[in-house]
């Protein structure tokens, strides 16, 4: 198992990097990167979805259909208040606090555990990271306005609701009404088209890293650098994995809080930092550095985390 471990997190590095190069070279410029987010989120994400969740055996499980997306928005609350703490302690100011907090508490949720889950576990363990999405996504708009600019909370929750979030759910009550009701081909199609969120995603990750590592090295910060990479690939993983080998949850489930506990910090943070007049310039330094130390950390906590969780 701990060569598959290093394989596939090799391999979505890899991609990530040729997303970087192409950047560099042009061939993923700002205005192509636009329409390949769209064609992402608006088709490919969906069709993975459909894919991956229709007539999964993994989602007959109630704790895996229910406890999931509570857990993932559990996740975020809980790394919001560590993140809290740690800034108060650290006496940062206000609003470089609140960044600090809401960029360290969500983690790369999506494209790349996605491609880690489907090599170590397969499709059901996919599906059940689909579904405990749905919380983390929940977290990410519920606490962004709320931390990064004071704006009421379900305003932002309005955001949440996109095409992946919708095929996410008529396909949750598809399997519990009428699973047999897409035909073949359609599924079909779907495996064909899902397949190429990954890599479309990875690269699309690579591009915008490209850009934004640019600006990392132009700022200083050691002390948010060093902070976030305690806290989001030190202390977080740690309580993930407790949840994982203590709560009575589904072996996918489990496994789900695996991956998620070796994850770097996420990208839309930054972006939605700027958007709320926030401290952008935070949270690159904790996305930058988090990705850049997750190289090396991700393997070592999934290598970890597998064996102590015994899943």
């Amino acid at each position: 198992m701990s060569g598959m471990v290093f394989t596939a997190v090799l391999a979505v590095f890899a991609l990530i990097v040729a997303g970087g190069l192409l950047r560099r070279r042009g061939v993923i410029d700002p205005a192509a990167e636009g329409t390949l987010l769209r064609l992402l989120v608006g088709f490919l994400t969906p069709c993975l979805i459909v894919d991956t969740v229709l007539g999964n055996p993994a989602l007959a499980d109630p704790s895996n259909a229910l406890l999931a997306p509570a857990i993932g928005l559990a996740s975020i609350v809980v790394g919001i208040v560590a993140g809290l703490a740690v800034a108060r302690v650290a006496r940062l100011a206000r609003v470089e606090g609140n960044t600090f907090a809401y960029a360290t508490a969500l983690y790369n949720y999506g494209f790349i555990p996605i491609p880690l889950a489907l090599a170590l576990f397969g499709k059901p363990t996919v599906g059940v990271l689909m579904v405990f999405n749905i919380g983390v996504e929940a977290g990410l708009w519920l606490f962004a306005g709320l931390m990064l600019s004071g704006e009421p909370a379900l305003r932002g929750l309005r955001r949440a609701v996109n095409p992946p979030l919708v095929t996410l759910v008529v396909v949750l009550l598809l399997n519990a009404f009428a699973p047999g009701i897409v035909p073949g081909f359609v599924r079909k199609a779907s495996a064909i088209s899902g397949a190429a969120a990954v890599p479309v995603a990875l690269l699309l990750s690579g591009a915008v890293l490209a850009d934004q590592v640019r600006g990392f090295f132009r700022l200083r910060g050691g002390r948010v650098i060093v902070l976030s990479c305690l806290l989001r690939l030190g202390l977080l993983p740690i309580l993930f994995l407790w949840a994982a080998r203590e709560l009575p949850l589904a072996t996918e489930l489990k496994r789900v809080l695996v991956l998620q506990a070796a994850m770097p910090a996420a990208v839309f943070p930054v972006v939605l930092a700027r958007l709320h007049d926030a401290s952008p310039e935070t949270a690159l330094r904790v996305l930058v550095a988090t990705t850049l130390a997750g190289l090396a950390t991700i393997p070592l906590w999934l290598r970890f985390g597998l064996w102590w969780t015994g899943v």
